[in-house]
């Protein structure tokens, strides 16, 4: 049924409404598009009336006549076809326009009754009927039915014919023939029209084409002449004066659906110059001669060539010869194959391409097209004879690159002459001439040499590979850039070629490689880098890859291969994203991989609709009318345009399936393909080197999230989705590799990331509702239904979707780039896919309603819109009028819509199962993808359980888990800041991780915490924390928390600071040094009554404060200041704190003051120590003295600082300090003697100390008989301040001052006073004296000799300490431990500040060679007195006595050997002091003397073994839950080192060797124990290379071949009596011995097992070997499940078994069978299925070479074999008969 929407001359009130200007100007010549008729409105000119044609050359009315018959042609074949409506409309449209020019002719013929008086039927027909011509052609009856010409005559009159006088003609002949008359003769009208314009009043001739119907023309007719009358324009518009049409205007409003009309309004879009080939146009009067002008000069330059090539034979003049050479290349006019020029070639090709454009190109003749191509065949011949290749002889040298740039002027020429042949191909010919394969093959032949030879080298070649030829060649920069261009045109050109033409296969395939070798050749990464420039080669790859997909897209058959050559070549690709990543995006941001273009394209290319290739043009039209096709091509049979069937829905639904159903499943088996293929090579990377790989994975998956969101590249969304599929299966796998789930769960992450980045962006985006138009709201409102999980499905897909905004704007894009293509394509059929899966869903109630109707009419549409490229929806959709912002929201809305974004959920359920896993390496990599994740959507912690999860890890075993944990919850934190209190805890335990990396990450995360938050007790909590790490073990720690306590307390303050002293800080300033004052005082005091911690953070604090004030610091002048600054406040903050309510906090104050002046004097001045001085009179109560102390701290490092001016102030504080002598305690007796000496070296008055002294020597010799309680603490007193005074004051320049203890009036004999002092106490410390005075004494003649060394020599000083080691008294040898340590710290601090040589530099270097030899004495006279208190106990003076050992190792008093066991074994101590001391110690001795310690790895084996038993209590070699190595330290410390590690490696192996005859059962500790000492430490060890690994088991198992049959034969014989007499019995001796023989050797198989399970060395498991080439390089990787609680639990059964005689019995069978059976095969036989593998041969125990090197695993003796007796040689020999069933070996399976 038609609907005739334009009207007729039947219904002639019907109008369109007037046109707009738009509409308008397309018919006037001022329009640039060429209209479809021809006869535009020309604009007026002065002309002389008279004859003119329609068309001014014959070639233009045969393409005018060419196109009208082919149009009646389709109407005969297909009336109803859309061409021919469409063309139809227009024409029809254009004729019934009420704004067209009205003819007026002057006279028309009239017509009359015959003779016969018959009334004439010509009469009876309308006033056009006189066009009718059976000859008019179908088309032109169309057109007639649906118009009504417009035009004006006069009144009827008689034709007026004015004849030349010797013609007549009767007026009785003049009659209209009847409709079966025969056809008259048909001719155009001889008479003129005047075209008159109202606006100038002048003529036009014009001659329209009509055809009239004569009966017989009279020779003497003359020509009429026929005026056409342009009416005049109103003077104002009065609407009153047009028709109005109500009925046309309701239905164009009224809300109707889409798709209810037979027929649709025609695309209005600009087509390509490809397009048209069944859709001609004829172009206009200015169009026409353009496209004349440029046919002329194309027909003049071929011309002029072959005149040319004429010129050239041998009889042609010197004259024409030299005319002619312009058109050739000058070096080959002498030649037998004469070149055109470049210059020619350039013009030729620039002509044939607007001939081309202007529709034109039939009119030039084949047979000269064929000429032009033989000609250009001499270039291309020439060019592959020219060798322009890249290398040392054509361009090492300068001299040599003019000659090979003039080689490259012909391949120049060659690449234009290519151009040239390749346009007139691409041209549109049907001539089969113009396409010579022959011809073809050559300029793909010169194409590919140029390229193999010079361009891929060129752009391979960098400046630092071969810098010479790089610089010869980059001059010329320019030339060649020029090169490349014409190559990227040429593979254009070829693009075009490909997508409209059939070419051979061997064509195909060529260029198929070339494209394939440039698409992965390697670019530059920057212009500098490239001899043709980045940029230009990116246009070049891409010109290579537009090759490629073309070929994909023509060519079905060769797309796996595509897919093949691609997929092989991805290693070529560079893995450095910088260089990988040149392709621009169309809509700008960051670029991707060219491959990932090209991928993407192909799967969309997989997908897109191809409709059958359209026949070329008619060849002929034959004399009666009929269409002659070229060869057997027939002219497409196009579908007739169904009308929707509302009453059947789906069967639009149905052609719409059809149509997607095979795409979509091709598309996304082409993904299935691509993506496995790169899943597959990247989870081999780890074993087969594939490394590139794992990388592109990454690359290629970051790429597609990066243009998920652009409605160009919708194959991202497919190709993602197969991603997460595979992922997905990866981490469900249970048996999947490690790196598999590490790649897996690490891409997860990085997808979860960019859905949820969608997501934010989209609800952001619609969050403010106000302002938004209706496009938006609508968009809006389907967005809020996507999170509330609300509307319809249909709302998602139906045609106002936002599928049709991505649609149109695709559609748009298509005809403006046909590389947008495979993007409508593949968007077209997803759309469809997901409006059939709707409808799908739809009840069949549902189908019938207004949902289904919605469905059905989309998928008609877009059934339409998919089949035919121009269609467009007859609504008031205007793609102009959406933005390109909300073409990309649209077309995300679609993307989130889809499977991929729908799998956000499972991303994260996955990602925290992840969490949960056994594996470390999985944990931690799913902690780190869900932090991807929670940096993109926070909400997720809000989850129930999962912060509690994150938590609950924070424990966990592995120190890469507990890293990635602290580093999530430091995330979650700066994510959700009210989450700080609870999490901060978990991260500040992270700061005393064992892991040195956790200890960093913690430190960091707390430090920002720290600068965060505005809780103080966090942050007293945290610099508490990092307090404890500035005397770390590891240097990077220890500075990273010195530099962290900078940035948090010192550097805030710089900005205040930084003008210098004296300026007065702001208030804001003060307060924050108030608030750090504030954090650090109560750090210090946060250990509550232990008086021991409180010491220790002060120390660390004034390490800390040192350190910030070193001379090497970089920041020492303002850190000093900033200083300044704080004590300043602290002492205004003293001012301010009087009362007594406030002791405590000034108590607080001066201890941090104590700490800044132990730290550098320089920050107090005298007025500030002077306000300190009324705190040393008054020591009324504790908290006096505790402000005492600390005062007196302060002046004892403060006051060396003053000068002579302070006397007075230095006076009065040492009168304080000498009446309070008696008052105070011992440690703070200690700082008042060093301030009394400080003071003294200001004042020198000496006296006041002097007459102390004496007073303190009679005390204590007035005191030698027996003491009461008063008196005992007296003579203590006098003790303690005697020894302190010998300590630290000289007097051995005054000694006349003593001259009143001489004898006889004293006891002293003369000498020095520190030998007078210690002559004094040294009676005080015999056995005899009681032992309170005994310590006292002890400790003071300790300190005398710290700073007097000869005192230490003194055989009576010696005696007393040789009692004391005698008697091992801890209390008392603690004494003289302390007094050795004080001496040899005071000594080592003493050579490391090495004063440059003074003139008494003889005098000290005497003195210190005393001094050496008294620290040498010591060390090696009581070393192994302090070495055995040192190893007896774990309390503190075992902790003094290790200092002294570490002292005497960094001295070099003894030799290392002697102290190097002792520290292995206290480095497994369970006090972290001592462990920390040992294990510094012992690195540093192994790394100065290794050969020295690999010597004693076999004494501090057994030494660390026993001080475990002995002294801690645990005989076992690890510690369990989680299982860690006792010796790891030990071990960590080899690890630098191959050679030492296979030293102690063996060393252990060693160990477990023994005599079975040889055992002593009674002996404590027995082999037992220390056997499994040994084999706990090398079971739980953390192997770094498969090279230890393989040592460690080839070791054991030659033990157990070694030792194991024969004890397996002396149980066979002795426990179980096989071949003995009934009634023997066995010896329990020889039981018990045999029983734990074979427990040792069980252990050892045991640990064996456990270690080839641990690492996957199964003897079924072929992944576990490893070639001994790659062994030591090759780290172990551990298996997923392996615990080591089974073998622990082992190790437990065996040893409880040797309690009892049946569980000796027991453990003696199980050996036998160990022996017999290896039960490692059943297991490895149990899960063959599990790895699919065949089994191999069974193993049993058997030794290497007899060098002992390390070789691989090799397969061992079969199982059940005839066992070599002990003594006899190995050959085959009959098996003896059991009396006994060993009791069968239950298989592990817990494994």
């Amino acid at each position: 049924m038609e609907h005739n929407t334009y009207g007729n001359g039947a219904n002639t009130h019907r109008r369109n409404p007037p046109v707009d200007v738009d509409d308008a100007l397309q018919f006037t010549p001022l329009s640039s598009v060429v209209p479809f008729a021809a006869e535009s409105i020309p604009i007026p000119v002065v002309k002389t009336s008279g004859t003119s044609h329609t068309f001014p050359d014959l070639t233009e009315r045969e393409q005018a006549r060419h196109t009208l018959d082919s149009l009646n042609a389709q109407a005969e074949a297909d009336p109803s076809s859309r061409v021919i409506g469409r063309h139809l409309g227009e024409v029809v449209s254009y004729i019934s326009s009420h704004e067209l020019t009205e003819y007026r002719f002057k006279s028309v013929m009239e017509v009359k009754k015959g003779t016969n008086g018959a009334t004439n039927e010509a009469s009876k027909r309308t006033s056009y009927d006189f066009l009718r011509n059976p000859k008019i052609g179908k088309f032109g009856e169309m057109v007639l039915k649906k118009t009504d010409p417009r035009y004006k005559t006069g009144p009827p009159q008689n034709v007026a014919i004015r004849s030349k006088p010797s013609f007549t003609t009767p007026k009785s002949e003049l009659k209209t023939p009847a409709p079966q008359d025969k056809p008259s003769l048909t001719r155009t009208p001889s008479f003129a029209v005047e075209v008159v314009s109202p606006s100038r009043g002048i003529a036009q001739s014009y001659t329209p084409q009509l055809k009239i119907e004569e009966r017989q023309a009279s020779p003497e007719s003359s020509q009429p002449v026929a005026a056409i009358i342009i009416p005049t324009k109103p003077l104002k518009f009065d609407p009153s004066q047009y028709s109005t049409h109500v009925e046309l205007d309701h239905r164009m409003r009224q809300t109707k659906p889409v798709g209810t009309t037979a027929t649709s309004k025609s695309r209005k879009r600009k087509r390509s110059s490809s397009e048209g080939d069944d859709e001609p146009m004829t172009a206009g009067i200015d169009q026409r001669a353009k496209a004349d002008s440029h046919v002329r000069s194309l027909e003049a330059l071929i011309n002029g060539i072959f005149e040319a090539e004429d010129n050239l034979q041998q009889d042609t003049s010197e004259r024409a010869v030299e005319k002619a050479s312009k058109y050739w290349m000058s070096n080959t006019l002498e030649s037998d194959m004469p070149c055109l020029s470049a210059a020619i070639q350039v013009k030729l090709e620039n002509l044939i391409h607007r001939v081309i454009g202007v529709g034109r190109f039939s009119a030039i003749p084949v047979e000269d097209l064929a000429r032009i191509q033989k000609l250009c065949d001499s270039p291309l011949k020439l060019a592959e004879e020219t060798k322009v290749k890249v290398d040392e002889e054509s361009v090492g040298d300068e001299t040599l690159v003019d000659s090979w740039l003039g080689r490259l002027n012909v391949i120049d020429n060659a690449l234009k002459t290519g151009k040239t042949i390749l346009r007139m191909m691409v041209g549109g010919r049907e001539e089969k001439q113009i396409y010579n394969e022959d011809i073809l093959q050559a300029v793909l032949a010169m194409l590919k040499s140029f390229l193999d030879d010079c361009v891929n080298p060129l752009v391979e070649l960098r400046p630092s590979e071969k810098p010479i030829i790089f610089r010869n060649i980059a001059s010329q920069r320019k030339v060649l850039g020029g090169l490349l261009h014409e190559v990227t045109n040429v593979f254009a050109l070829l693009s075009l070629l490909i997508a409209s033409e059939d070419i051979p296969e061997t064509a195909v395939t060529t260029m198929e490689f070339l494209a394939k070798d440039i698409i992965f050749i390697d670019n530059a990464a920057n212009e500098k880098e490239s001899v043709f420039g980045s940029q230009k080669v990116e246009r070049f790859r891409v010109a290579a890859m537009d090759i490629l997909a073309k070929i994909f897209a023509r060519y079905e058959d060769q797309r796996i291969f595509i897919f093949d050559e691609i997929l092989t070549s991805l290693e070529k690709l560079p893995i450095n994203r910088q260089s990988a990543r040149q392709f621009k995006l169309v809509e700008g941001g960051k670029n991707i991989q060219l491959v990932s273009a090209l991928m993407m394209t192909l799967v969309q290319t997989s997908a897109t609709y191809n409709p059958p290739k359209k026949s070329r043009s008619l060849e002929a039209i034959g004399e009666d009318g009929e269409v002659i096709y070229v060869g057997d091509k027939k002219p497409h049979d196009r579908n007739v345009d169904e009308e929707f069937d509302e009453a059947h829905p789906d069967r639009a639904v149905d052609k719409l399936r059809n149509l997607c159903g095979n795409l979509n499943e091709t598309a996304r088996a082409n993904a299935k393909y691509l993506v496995q293929y790169l899943v597959q090579r990247a989870m081999r990377s780890t074993k087969t080197g594939d490394t590139p790989y794992r990388h592109l994975m990454d690359i290629f998956t970051e790429d597609f999230l990066a243009v998920l969101q652009s409605p160009e590249w919708p194959g991202a969304d497919l190709l993602l989705e197969q991603i997460l599929r595979s992922m997905v299966n990866i981490v469900d796998g249970d048996k999947q590799p490690a790196p598999a789930k590490t790649m897996a769960l690490d891409l997860l992450g990085l997808m979860g990331s960019s859905i949820c980045d969608i997501y934010v962006h989209m609800k952001g985006f619609y969050s403010n509702r106000e302002n938004l138009d209706s496009f938006d709201s609508h968009m809006a409102s389907i967005t809020e239904n996507y999170f509330t999980n609300q509307g319809a499905s249909e709302d998602v897909v139906d045609w106002e979707s936002p599928h049709r905004c991505a649609a149109e704007y695709l559609a748009e894009q298509n005809i403006q780039d046909e590389s947008f293509q495979s993007s409508l394509g593949y968007f077209l059929v997803s759309w469809g896919t997901k409006i059939c899966a709707a409808f799908d869903k739809l009840g069949e109630e549902e189908i019938q309603d207004e949902s289904g109707i919605r469905l059905s009419l989309t998928a008609y549409n877009l059934a339409r819109m998919m089949t035919d490229s121009n269609w467009a929806a007859d609504d008031e959709y205007d793609p102009s009028s959406v933005s390109s912002i909300q073409v990309r929201q649209a077309y995300t809305l679609t993307v989130m819509y889809n499977a991929f974004c729908k799998s956000f959920e499972p991303i994260v359920t996955r990602l925290l199962k992840a969490i949960d896993s056994d594996q470390a390496t999985t944990r931690s990599k799913g902690l780190k993808s869900i932090m991807q994740l929670l940096q993109k959507d926070p909400t997720i912690l809000n989850r129930p359980n999962v912060l509690r999860f994150f938590k609950s890890k924070a424990q966990d075993q592995s120190p890469l888990v507990r890293d990635s944990v602290i580093d999530l919850l430091g995330k979650c934190i700066t994510l959700r800041p009210d989450l700080e209190s609870d999490l901060y805890d978990h991260i500040k335990m992270g700061i005393t991780d064992v892991a040195v990396g956790v200890r960093k990450r913690a430190m960091k995360l707390c430090k920002d915490i720290y600068l965060r938050t505005d809780e103080e007790a966090i942050k007293i909590s945290i610099a508490k924390a990092l307090m404890t790490r500035i005397k770390d073990v590891d240097s990077a720690v220890s500075e990273l928390a010195r530099k962290t306590f900078e940035e948090i307390w010192i550097a805030p303050l710089y900005p205040y600071v930084e003008d210098g002293e004296g300026k007065e800080m702001p208030p804001k300033a003060k307060q924050m040094v108030n608030e750090r004052l504030s954090i650090m005082i109560k750090v210090i005091h946060s250990t509550g009554s232990d008086r021991a911690l409180d010491n220790f953070t002060l120390s660390i604090l004034q390490n800390l404060i040192q350190s910030l004030l070193a001379k090497d610091c970089r920041n020492l002048d303002v850190n000093l200041r900033v200083c300044k600054s704080m004590v300043a406040s602290m002492f205004d903050d003293l001012l301010d704190r009087q009362s007594d309510t406030d002791k405590v906090e000034r108590q607080n104050t001066l201890q941090a003051l104590a700490v800044f002046a132990r730290a550098n004097a320089k920050l107090f001045t005298p007025e500030q120590l002077a306000m300190l001085q009324p705190y040393t009179e008054n020591l009324a109560t504790i908290d006096d003295l505790l402000v005492f102390r600390s005062v007196i701290i302060i002046y004892r490092y403060a006051l060396p600082a003053l000068g002579p001016a302070q006397s007075p102030f230095l006076e009065k504080v040492q009168q304080s300090l000498l009446k309070c002598l008696s008052r105070i305690t011992a440690k703070e007796l200690h700082e008042v003697v060093q301030c009394l000496w400080t003071i003294n070296g200001v004042l020198k008055n000496i006296d006041r100390l002097v007459r102390v002294t004496i007073s303190c020597i009679k005390i204590i010799n007035s005191s030698a008989g027996e003491l009461d309680e008063k008196g005992i603490n007296k003579l203590n007193r006098s003790i303690n301040i005697l020894g302190l005074i010998g300590m630290e004051c000289d007097f051995e320049s005054d000694c006349e001052k003593f001259e009143e203890l001489r004898h006889p009036k004293g006891k002293w004999k003369g000498g020095t006073i520190s030998g007078l002092i210690a002559d004094t106490i040294l009676p005080y410390t015999a056995s005899r004296r009681p032992l309170i005075v005994r310590k006292r004494a002890l400790e003071s003649l300790g300190d005398v000799c710290q700073t007097h060394a000869a005192i230490f020599l003194d055989s009576r000083i010696q005696a007393a300490f040789d009692a004391v080691f005698l008697e091992k008294k801890p209390e008392l040898e603690d004494l003289v431990l302390s007094g050795f340590k004080g001496f040899l710290l005071i000594e080592e601090r003493r050579s490391e500040v090495s004063a440059e040589e003074t003139d008494n530099a003889k005098t000290e270097k005497a003195g210190r060679l005393e001094v050496a030899a008294v620290s040498t004495s010591i060390a090696q006279k009581y070393l192994g007195d302090i070495t055995r208190i040192a190893l007896a106990t774990t309390e503190h003076y075992a902790l003094t006595a290790v200092e002294i050992i570490a002292s005497i190792c960094r001295q070099g008093l003894v030799h290392p050997k002697e102290c190097i066991p002792t520290l292995v074994a206290l480095q497994t101590s369970t006090n972290t002091a001592i462990q920390l001391l040992a294990f510094t110690e012992l690195r540093t001795l192994h790394s100065k003397h290794e050969t020295i310690a690999e010597r004693c790895y076999g004494d501090g084996l057994r030494q660390c073994f026993l001080y475990q038993l002995n002294v801690i209590q645990d005989g076992s070699g690890a510690i369990p839950q989680p299982f860690v190595s006792k010796m790891r330290p030990m071990y960590d410390i080899v690890k630098g080192s191959r050679k030492a590690r296979k030293k102690f490696l063996s060393v252990l192996t060693a160990a477990l060797n023994f005599e079975p005859t040889k055992i002593e059962l009674e002996a404590t500790p027995t082999h037992l124990e220390f056997s499994r000492f040994v084999i706990e430490n090398l079971a739980f060890f953390e192997y770094s290379t498969m090279d230890e690994l393989l040592q460690v088991l080839t070791s054991v198992e030659r033990s157990v071949a070694s030792m194991g049959v024969p004890i397996a034969h002396s149980i066979e014989t002795e426990v179980f009596l096989i071949g003995k007499e009934e009634g023997t019995s066995v010896d329990p001796g020889r039981l018990k011995l045999l029983a734990n023989a074979s427990a040792v050797l069980s252990l050892i198989w045991s640990t064996r097992s456990h270690l080839r399970k641990l690492y996957g060395l199964n003897i079924g498991k072929r992944a576990g070997k490893v070639s001994s080439k790659d062994a030591p390089s090759k780290a172990p990787t551990k298996v997923p499940f392996v615990s080591g609680a089974p073998l622990w639990e082992e190790i437990k059964g065996i040893l409880a078994a040797l309690k009892t005689e049946d569980g000796m019995m027991h453990q003696c069978r199980d050996f036998v069978e160990i022996i017999n059976i290896d039960g490692d095969l059943r297991v490895a036989v149990e899960d063959e299925d599990d790895f699919d593998v065949p089994p191999e041969e069974p193993h049993t125990p058997e030794g290497s070479d007899d060098e002992g090197n390390t070789a691989p695993l090799k397969p061992l003796t079969p199982s059940k074999r005839k066992r070599k007796m002990l003594g006899t040689p190995h050959k085959e020999k009959a098996p003896r008969k059991k009396t006994y069933k060993p009791r069968a070996k239950k298989v592990r399976d817990d494994y």
